[in-house]
């Protein structure tokens, strides 16, 4: 398996492979994607590569990662020097770039149209694809791209539009462009993430993850099939709250929309959403005061994906494993569904790639893994999750703390190494 990396400039395009250490990060959460490498150059030979050269990272000749070298560090002696380059991909400049003047966006406007908006504004080269939409899927339906798996029968949602009580007003100057566009993501339940090529996408979960038939294995008995070299596991309750409340002061008829040319006052109102974390001891209080308009229902089914992701990002499992690709022989992707059996974790269950960190190094290459629960970034539109919690240990939203181990024949604990003695209840008292 080989990492490779074709660097373009002024000179012309070269291609790298011999380093000493890389690794490419990706991250659903993140909207850029970044990476590391470290090789050795002759002291004698002026250096080839510049900040702010373009860069294509490849696995295999499958690339993952389009962007730009932005730090490069080195130490050496007159016989070798050693020489770290590192970067990010094209959504760097979103992350980065704050807004100067932008005019009010009109009514009906999609997500995209926003995003593409913006990303004129700073003069980005940036392409957005948006595979939360029915347009998208039907087109692909009716270009037979999809005529089975996972697609075949995707209930599809509507596209993001603003709508009449939402705000339709431009960013301030200077907010940052992710911030901005990352709120209107959260508030339609859809993930801003990078592609390989640099440029955006947009997902609905649900609609547009893929399963995969490659699990990710560490058994206790039954070691032929381990791929697991080490794992990892976070269980932390510190960020989340037993109340979420979403509130909003605005007019709920922006002046936006409205043909007359002053605000009646008597349309402002408060409108606000709440949702419970039953899980959490009551005197913990999370209060979000929303900038955009927007009704009560809209104001709960906001603070419903501010608890979802926090309940879902407090159960973090990671593992690496030799290789840069899965047993189906694809490269390991975020945004994929894959099962995880870990007798010394206690999980078996199906979880969300959540970020893949391909490394190359003196142990060859290995896969950095890190899952989560697979409705981590689904909002439940105002639904509270409090039933499903009360109903069992095995909630929607948090890792299956069960024994993996009820199947198999009993064995001495001592012989188990690891938190063989985690038991559900210490977690999740009656």
């Amino acid at each position: 398996m080989s990492l490779s990396v074709s660097i373009r400039n002024s000179n012309g395009t070269k291609n790298y492979s011999n380093f000493l250490s890389g690794s490419v990060l990706s991250r659903l959460d993140h909207l850029c994607r970044s990476f590391s490498l470290e090789l050795l150059v002759d002291p004698s030979v002026v250096f080839p590569i510049a900040l702010g050269d373009s860069c294509e990272i490849q696995i295999d000749g499958e690339l993952v990662l389009t962007g730009f070298i932005e730090q490069i560090t080195g130490s050496g002696n007159s016989n070798k020097n050693r020489i770290r380059i590192k970067g990010r991909d094209k959504n760097s400049d979103l992350v980065d770039s704050n807004i100067d003047v932008i005019s009010d966006f009109n009514g009906a406007a999609s997500l995209k149209s926003i995003i593409e908006q913006i990303i004129s504004h700073i003069r980005a080269d940036i392409d957005v694809f948006d595979y939360s939409t029915k347009s998208y899927l039907f087109q692909q339906l009716l270009n037979k791209q999809i005529t089975s798996g996972r697609f075949a029968n995707l209930l599809v949602t509507a596209p993001f539009a603003i709508e009449q009580g939402e705000s339709a007003l431009a960013p301030e100057p200077g907010d940052l462009c992710f911030d901005y566009i990352s709120e209107l993501a959260a508030a339609k339940s859809v993930v801003l993430t990078s592609t390989p090529s640099g440029d955006l996408a947009i997902y609905r979960m649900g609609n547009t993850t893929k399963t995969i038939n490659s699990p990710l294995v560490n058994r206790v008995r039954d070691k032929s099939k381990n791929n697991i070299l080490s794992y990892s596991f976070n269980y932390d309750n510190s960020k989340r709250y037993f109340l979420y409340t979403v509130k909003s002061t605005q007019s709920l008829a922006s002046t936006v929309f409205s043909q007359s040319t002053e605000s009646d006052n008597t349309e402002i109102v408060s409108q606000f959403g709440v949702e419970i974390d039953g899980l959490v001891r009551d005197s913990r209080r999370f209060v979000f005061v929303n900038t955009k308009t927007g009704d009560s229902v809209q104001q709960q089914a906001r603070a419903a994906w501010e608890r979802d992701a926090r309940i879902s990002k407090s159960r973090v499992y990671k593992c690496t494993v030799p290789g840069f690709r899965n047993s189906e022989g694809d490269v390991w992707e975020v945004n994929t569904i894959v099962e995880v059996i870990d007798d010394y974790a206690r999980i078996n269950d199906s979880f969300l790639i959540n970020s893949v960190n391909f490394i190359y190094g003196k142990d060859g290459p290995i896969s950095e893994i890190e899952v989560v629960s697979k409705d981590s970034y689904r909002l439940t539109q105002g639904k509270t999750l409090l039933d499903n919690i009360k109903s069992g240990k095995n909630f929607d939203n948090a890792f299956s703390l069960e024994s993996t181990l009820e199947e198999q024949e009993p064995i001495d604990d001592d012989a188990v190494q690891g938190p063989t003695r985690f038991v559900a209840d210490d977690f999740f008292p009656e």
